[in-house]
C-alpha cells in the first residue's frame, strides 16, 4: 500500500543526509525495520488499517451521500418552488369566469291566477315568495306588479342561494313565455327578475308582448369565455330542442339556427339569430346572457311569434 511504502523510504532519506556511521547506519536499518515491521503490522492490525480506510470511505460516501441529499434537498426546493411559480403562472393565465352584467331569475309559475276582470297583478309579499322560491332567504318588494306589457316593480332580495341577505335590488318585469301547447298559437305571463334597475337599450326586446321567452343553464362555467356566431347557434338550438328548458318548445322539430353575432356575459344584450324547423319555417329570436340566479348559467331565448 501507498502509505507503507512511503514509511519505509522515509529513514534512508535521513541516513544519507546525516552523513552518519555504519553503527548508527545499522542502528536506523534496525530502527526502519522495526519502524517497517510497525507499518506492515500484523494482519488484526492491516485488517483494522483496512477497516479503518473502509470506515474512512464510508464516511467520506456517507459525507458524499449526505451532500448530495443536501443537493437532492436543495433541487426539490428549487424545484417545488419553480412549480409553485409555473402553478401561479398558470393560475394566472387561466381564463376567470366572466361577472355577468346582470342576473335573472325567470319565474314561469305564478300560481292560481285571481278572478277578476283586466290585468292580473302580484302584491308585494306575492312578488317576494316568487323571488326567494329559487333563491330563499327573505325579500321585500316596494309595490305591486301589474301583469301587463311594459309593467314592473322594484325588490330588495338575496344575490344568490350563497348570499341570503336582502341586499341586492331586483326589478321584476312582466313578461311573456311560450303557450304550453303550442308555441304558435300564443303566450301565456310569467315574470323575469333582473339585477339592478329595469332593462334598457337593446335588452328591452326581450319585454316585448310579440317576444316569449324560454331558456336553459348549460353549467356553472358558461358563459366564461364569450361565444362566436356559431358557438352561440349550437348552444341556441340545444335551448330549444331541450326537454328540460324552463318552458320546453322541443316539439317544433327545430333543425338549425343561425347567429348575427357572438355573445358576451359581460354585457346583456341580445344577439339576433334566425331558427329552422324541419318543415322550413322560420322564426326570429332574440339570444341573451342567461346568467340565472339558483341555477347554471346559459343563455335566455327569446321567441317572437308575430
Amino acid at each position: 500500500m501507498p502509505i507503507t511504502s512511503t514509511a519505509r523510504r522515509a529513514p534512508t532519506v535521513l541516513t544519507v543526509a546525516a552523513g552518519a556511521a555504519l553503527l548508527s547506519a545499522s542502528a536506523c536499518s534496525t530502527s526502519a525495520g522495526a519502524d517497517g515491521e510497525g507499518s506492515a503490522g500484523t494482519p488484526s492490525e492491516t485488517s483494522d488499517q483496512g477497516e479503518g480506510q473502509g470506515a474512512g470511505q464510508n464516511s467520506s460516501d456517507g459525507g458524499g451521500a449526505a451532500t448530495g441529499d443536501e443537493q437532492g434537498d436543495g433541487d426539490s426546493d428549487e424545484g417545488s418552488e419553480q412549480n409553485d411559480g409555473l402553478d401561479a403562472g398558470d393560475e394566472d393565465e387561466a381564463t376567470e369566469p366572466t361577472e355577468p352584467e346582470t342576473r335573472l331569475v325567470l319565474v314561469t309559475d305564478l300560481g292560481p291566477e285571481e278572478p277578476g276582470e283586466g290585468d292580473l297583478v302580484r302584491s308585494p309579499d306575492q312578488l317576494a315568495a316568487l323571488l326567494t322560491g329559487p333563491l330563499g332567504g327573505m325579500a321585500e318588494c316596494d309595490s305591486e306588479l301589474t301583469l301587463s306589457p311594459g309593467a314592473t316593480a322594484s325588490c330588495m332580495g338575496p344575490a344568490s342561494v350563497d348570499s341570503p341577505d336582502p341586499d341586492q335590488e331586483w326589478t321584476a318585469h312582466s313578461v311573456r313565455i311560450p303557450s304550453e301547447e303550442d308555441f304558435t298559437a300564443g303566450s301565456r305571463v310569467a315574470i323575469l327578475f333582473t339585477t339592478g334597475g329595469a332593462l334598457t337599450g337593446p335588452a328591452e326586446v326581450l319585454l316585448e308582448e310579440t317576444v316569449s321567452l324560454t331558456g336553459l343553464g348549460v353549467s356553472s362555467t358558461f358563459g366564461a369565455e364569450d361565444l362566436d356566431s356559431e358557438q352561440l347557434a349550437q348552444y341556441t338550438l340545444e335551448v330549444l330542442t331541450s326537454p328540460n328548458a324552463y318552458v320546453p318548445v322541443d316539439y317544433a322539430d327545430w333543425e338549425d339556427v343561425t347567429c348575427q353575432d357572438g355573445l358576451s356575459f359581460a354585457t346583456f344584450e341580445p344577439v339576433a339569430c334566425t331558427a329552422t324547423t324541419a318543415g322550413g319555417d322560420q322564426w326570429e329570436l332574440e339570444v341573451a346572457p342567461g346568467a340565472f340566479a339558483g341555477n347554471d348559467q346559459g343563455l335566455l331565448v327569446g321567441i317572437e311569434t308575430l
